[in-house]
């Protein structure tokens, strides 16, 4: 009975510790979305160094016409200019997302990691979605 007791503390241990990380910002819905979709290649910190993504922090595509951006994200449309030293990447269309959660989304990268571009317009997202169904 101990022996068994003592597997199920480990178990425990074991699914407590392979619980996903929250984010310091949880409560920030641009968080939680960058944390869903982008951290896993762009990082915590939007540096993506290490791993050979583009770096969002700094970026002159990020910082740019939000339109540049909005394409990227939801279509996978490359811009024509090098992200912080790195050729665009080949990144997963997120068009799926509700215009809502794209204009977040932007607007929180657009706005962290040493950006500081305006917010994005769920107008601009709209009229993106239109254009290009």
């Amino acid at each position: 009975m101990g022996r068994l007791i003592g597997v199920f503390c480990v178990l425990v241990l074991l699914a407590a510790c392979a619980k996903p990380k929250t984010s310091l910002h949880a409560s920030d819905p641009g968080d939680v979305l960058y944390g869903r979709y982008c951290r896993a290649c762009h990082q915590q910190n939007g540096t993506a160094a290490a791993n050979g993504w583009p770096a969002l922090s700094g970026s002159a595509v990020v910082n740019g016409d939000p339109k540049v951006l909005a394409l990227w994200v939801m279509y996978g449309i490359q811009p024509t200019a090098t992200v912080s030293g790195v050729s665009p990447s080949r990144m997963p269309a997120y068009a799926t997302l509700k215009d809502e959660e794209l204009a977040v989304l932007l607007t929180y990268v657009r706005s962290h990691f040493k950006n500081s571009a305006e917010a994005v317009d769920l107008d601009l997202i709209k009229k993106i979605r239109a254009e290009h169904p």
